[in-house]
């Protein structure tokens, strides 16, 4: 596989764009006859006989048992072999500009996107270089744990929180000023330590690509994923879309700091300009609320037992409990975030839209207000095509993403 820089869209060949159609339709739909395949990719008979000929002799398809016939000879059903080989997918967590425990996801996969192996780590809030290097300690632990050979690695894809810059080989921290880390050097680290190739993309677009890949509303062609509201991945009939120079979806403004106080265009506007953790956000007016008010009840305080231990996981679950305080609190957050999701809406007109960034554990207690913003303030047109849901991967999204991205680089160019 030749070795990619997620910083623009796919541009595949006829030759490749056949591979992805064909071999993407196996590992939805198989087992599957050839007649199948060509119903559903829309290619003549003849075309798919070749290029099925073709995958099986590379040993990425086998045939398996007979089909129900119809009439005639029982047709030969397809599917992916699972011994050719796995992938990796590596989410190295959000860079935050505030002090806290940073989640890194590391998933081992078969090419169906079946998860293998999987590893959750924990670390603090490091410079960009630091944080690239635990990537190939990651993919060592991975690998161990699943009990694969590095032979039968395909590629290891790499979901980094930035903007990658691929003339220079680095990808830049929107939220710390002057934090970039070379990303080149890691990639060709892991390709030399490890003989497979490695793939570099942003988070939020590696999560939608994830999301896609793993729903089954073919319909859906034009999908959003809001990572939190700190960024936003794309994708546009039915393909990745990542702008001119892979900056798409950041939602960070790039301010001069001299003018940053300057910006008094109300909430709404405000909202929509500004990025925010909207997690991080509520938790720090729960501490502050808690703080002043030391009579205000509220089950936050006997679910933390400390101010300090107040997370965004702790208000979800005193919202559950009926705790009026947080549920005030997730309605607030997801008022924010509808009125720049019912912008977006506007702006792209998308299918649907996909809340994540650990926003999807407070189900319908953000998603509903979400949904009353949007259908306020958006087009009416627009507002009522979109379908607004929660992610389904969660916490795998990114990682999820990220294989997934190899398997559909290796389906293409076989």
């Amino acid at each position: 596989m030749r070795r990619k820089i997620l910083s623009k869209e796919p541009v595949l060949s006829d030759r490749e764009r056949k591979n992805l159609l064909m071999l993407e339709t196996i590992k939805n739909s198989g087992p599957i006859s050839k007649t199948d395949i060509s119903r559903l990719t829309q290619l003549n008979i003849v075309t798919v006989s070749n290029y099925i000929t073709h995958f099986i002799k590379e040993g990425l398809v086998a045939e398996r048992g007979l089909d129900i016939s119809s009439g005639g000879r029982r047709p030969v059903l397809i599917e992916l072999n699972p011994g050719y080989g796995y992938v990796i997918g590596l989410d190295l967590g959000r860079h935050e500009p505030f002090p806290i425990k940073i989640k890194m996801v590391g998933i081992l996969a078969d090419l169906s996107g079946n998860i293998i192996a999987k590893l959750i780590r924990t670390r603090h809030k490091e410079r960009m270089d630091e944080m690239l290097g635990h990537a190939v300690d990651l993919v060592k632990d991975l690998v161990r744990k699943a009990g694969v050979k590095k032979e039968e690695i395909k590629g290891v894809g790499l979901g980094v929180s930035g903007v990658i810059d691929e003339p220079t080989g680095t990808v830049r921290c929107l939220l710390r000023d002057g934090d970039s880390g070379n990303y080149e050097f890691l990639m060709n680290r892991i390709e030399r330590e490890f003989g497979f190739p490695a793939f570099i993309g942003n988070d939020a677009t590696f999560a939608a690509y994830g999301e896609y890949s793993f729903r089954s509303e073919t319909l859906m062609r034009n999908m959003l994923y809001m990572y939190s509201d700190v960024g936003c991945g794309f994708i546009v009939k039915g393909e990745i879309y990542c702008g001119a120079t892979g900056c798409a979806g950041e939602l960070t403004m790039n301010l001069p700091r001299s003018q940053d106080s300057s910006i008094h265009c109300g909430s709404a506007v405000d909202c929509i300009l500004k990025p925010r953790d909207i997690g991080w956000m509520l938790t720090q007016e729960a501490i502050g609320v808690l703080t002043e008010e030391t009579n205000k009840e509220s089950r936050i305080k006997g679910i933390a037992g400390k101010l300090e231990d107040i997370s965004f996981e702790v208000i979800i679950k005193a919202a559950e409990e009926g705790d009026k305080f947080s549920i005030e609190l997730l309605r607030k957050g997801g008022e924010l975030l509808g009125m720049k999701i019912a912008y977006l809406v506007n702006l792209f007109n998308p299918d649907m839209v996909i809340v994540g960034g650990s926003l999807e554990h407070a189900g319908a207690f953000i998603l509903d207000p979400i949904k009353n913003v949007v259908s306020r303030w958006a087009l009416p047109e627009a507002a009522d095509a979109v379908k607004i849901v929660n992610s389904r991967l969660g916490g795998d999204a990114v990682a999820m993403g990220a294989a997934s991205l190899v398997i559909r680089e290796l389906f293409a160019t076989l």
